[in-house]
Parts: C-alpha cells; sequence; structure tokens
C-alpha cells in the first residue's frame, strides 16, 4: 500500500508502472473542469504510455432532481453543509453562529454545476482569526461545487487529457456512468459534438 495525496506527484515502484487506476465515486465532480483535466492528465505520471483508467462520473440530470439530491427533505445535507461553520469555529478560531445560516442548493447550468451555499438570514459581522467580515442579510457563501457531465462531454475532457474512451456504463436512468480509458499514444484535442 502507499498512502499519499492523489493530488500531488507519486513515485510508484517498478513493479506497479502502467497500473490499472480506478477512481470510484465521482469525486472529479468537485474539481472545476480545468482542474479535472490536468488531474486527468497528472495520471499520465502513473504510467510508461500503458494505463487503463476506470473513472465514475456523475452525469446531468434533471434539475428538480439534482437539487433535491443535495437539498433533501430529511435535512441531512443542510446539517452537512451547516457544520462546516463549526468545524471553522473549532480550527479557525471563528465565531460563526450556524444558527443564524440557511442552505442552499443551486444548479448553475453554465458550470454544468450544482452551488451549495450557506445564506446569511441576517445582516452580520463574523470573527475570522484578526479580521472581521461583514455579511448582509441574503449573502451567500459558496461551499461547495459538483460539476456534472454528460458522457460526450466527459470523452471530450478525457481525449483532451490523453485518454481515449473504451466504453462507458451507466445505470438505467442514465444518471451515473463508470468510464473505461486507455492512454492515448499522443493526446489529440477533442471538440464536442454540436446538433
Amino acid at each position: 500500500p502507499v498512502c499519499a495525496d492523489f493530488m500531488r506527484p507519486l513515485d510508484l515502484p517498478a513493479e506497479a508502472r502502467d497500473p490499472i487506476i480506478w477512481f470510484p465515486g465521482s469525486t472529479i465532480g468537485n474539481f472545476s473542469h480545468e482542474m479535472a483535466g490536468q488531474f486527468l492528465s497528472g495520471l499520465h505520471r502513473w504510467s510508461d504510455g500503458g494505463a487503463e483508467l476506470l473513472i465514475g462520473v456523475d452525469l446531468v440530470k434533471p434539475i428538480d432532481t439534482l437539487e433535491a439530491a443535495y437539498d433533501d427533505a430529511q435535512g441531512v445535507t443542510a446539517q452537512f453543509n451547516l457544520n462546516l461553520l463549526n468545524h471553522l469555529n473549532d480550527v479557525a478560531e471563528c465565531d460563526f453562529q450556524a444558527q443564524h445560516f440557511r442552505h442552499q442548493a443551486r444548479w448553475n447550468p453554465q458550470l454544468s454545476a450544482i452551488q451549495m451555499f450557506l445564506v446569511s438570514q441576517k445582516a452580520q459581522q463574523v470573527q475570522i482569526g484578526d479580521e472581521c467580515i461583514s455579511l448582509a442579510q441574503d449573502e451567500p457563501i459558496c461551499t461547495e461545487y459538483s460539476h456534472k457531465y454528460s458522457v460526450e462531454q466527459f470523452a471530450v475532457l478525457a481525449a483532451n487529457s490523453g485518454w481515449q474512451l473504451q466504453h462507458s456504463h451507466s445505470d438505467a436512468n442514465n444518471w451515473f456512468s463508470v468510464f473505461h480509458l486507455s492512454q492515448a499514444q499522443s493526446p489529440t484535442p477533442a471538440q464536442p459534438e454540436t446538433s
């Protein structure tokens, strides 16, 4: 086992070159499109040209389904998001009062992403270390981006990062996909298809 940060350079032992890389879940959705491309390109450092990649990707789906997933009726995601303020209070000498914020999740079609926010419910000041920040009523703090892709969009991102699509496997609703990619010999920038 190698314990490492996958966003930093990692030298694998010689016997592990040209691996099958499995990147489960849909963690890549938490990266901006630029960072996702850099991450995919960076995986080449683990290979001598023969690597394969299995990667999970959350697909674009109906907006009401997306927004309900990030603002569930039970309030679990809201509690998760609001707990960020409690964590900041513990680790960064802040004095956020979570009861003065509300959770919000919105689909941003320009970014192809769900954005999560904590919205100030009143005009207030928050101490963060030595700095005091003023927040207006209804002023949002963006806490998360979760990017979604179509199969075609992700295939283009992969191709532009030096990977060739072999297969994509989706669920019956086409809400999630696992992509099987192989390392391209020479990356050729691809363009999304237009209709």
